[in-house]
């Protein structure tokens, strides 16, 4: 589902080229469009075009993923709180999954590198269910995707007494917005 990219990868047998000045030295979030189709794969690029790496909360679980959205709302931007399908037998489905110790890992995404994804556009709402349900497709409308990094990790305190605690975490956050992309 998602993938990271080095943009200077060369071969092995010369130099790895130096980025043009002319990029633009920040976090970029962008999309390969800015309307889609119903169910048309959205292909999303987090781009680390400065020097040093950033920091990131990445999952190994399918339906948690490192980016949030947002839908505009009267001129105002809400945030969704929704979770992606899991896949079971082969398929996507819905499955309330409570996750007992903390999910997610500080990850780094190095100096000039990409990190891509494809969403669907399937969504599961937070209803209680005791089986699995097939996924939802997002509603129509405006949105855009919120990535959240830092520059800098932190050691967790009291990690002893507050287990659910990571023991790594990011440091001051900042954020970055995906230009608006509409849903048809």
């Amino acid at each position: 589902m998602f993938r990271l990219a080095d943009r200077n990868t060369t071969s092995s047998s010369s130099a790895t080229t130096p980025v043009s000045s002319a990029m633009p030295q920040s976090i970029a979030m962008t999309k390969d469009k800015t309307q889609y189709a119903r169910g048309e794969v959205v292909k999303l690029k987090v781009t680390n075009n400065l020097d040093v790496p950033v920091w990131y909360i990445s999952y190994s679980q399918r339906d948690l993923v490192f980016w949030e959205i947002e839908r505009d709302q009267s001129d105002s931007w809400q945030d969704l709180d929704l979770r992606l399908p899991t896949i079971e037998e082969g398929r996507e489905v819905c499955r309330l999954i409570l996750y007992e110790q903390p999910v997610g890992v500080v990850t780094e995404l190095k100096p000039h590198s990409d990190l891509l994804y494809e969403w669907n556009q399937h969504i599961c709402s937070f209803e209680t269910v005791i089986d699995s349900v097939k996924p939802e497709m997002i509603e129509r409308g405006k949105y855009r995707f919120v990535f959240r990094y830092s520059l800098v990790t932190v050691e967790s305190e009291d990690i002893e007494n507050e287990s659910w605690k990571r023991p790594i975490e990011l440091g001051e956050a900042k954020i970055v917005y995906s230009n608006e992309f509409v849903l048809e």
